[in-house]
């Protein structure tokens, strides 16, 4: 449980310091810059539980960079909607322009889960030893 806090905390921030990056770059007011924040949320978190599952399910004998890359692939699951509004066209295929790097930001920054055996690999007593070898 801790594992999806985290990085529903992750998610929710990286949001925020992007929606807020892309405010600042074209100097909109505070107000525009929540309500584009508020939008986002609407249209992205609704599919944070799928693309979380995605990740949970990633085997732990992958190894670590093809975790992460196979996270960042998948982050566009996030923006289905956008993904669905850029075929309607309109504005829909800049929306997906805009969010795009926010969701691969946020493919790079979410906790992947660890493979059981590495807690007890990660103790500087048992480093580079199996716990059958200790006893």
């Amino acid at each position: 449980m801790r594992w999806v806090a985290v990085n529903v905390g992750l998610f929710i921030g990286a949001q925020a310091a992007y929606v807020g990056l892309l405010a600042l770059l074209v100097r909109a007011p505070v107000g525009i810059g929540a309500t584009l924040l508020v939008v986002a949320a609407l249209f992205t978190v609704p599919f944070l539980p799928m693309y979380l599952l995605v990740i949970a399910a990633l085997p732990a004998s992958w190894s670590h960079r093809r975790r992460r890359r196979t996270a960042i692939a998948a982050s566009p699951l996030l923006l289905t909607v956008f993904i669905g509004l850029a075929f309607l066209g309109g504005p829909g295929p800049f929306l997906l322009a805009v969010a795009l790097p926010g969701s691969l930001v946020y493919g790079a920054l979410v906790r992947l889960r660890e493979p059981p055996s590495s807690a007890a690999s990660a103790s500087p007593s048992f480093a580079g030893h199996s716990p059958r070898k200790l006893w």
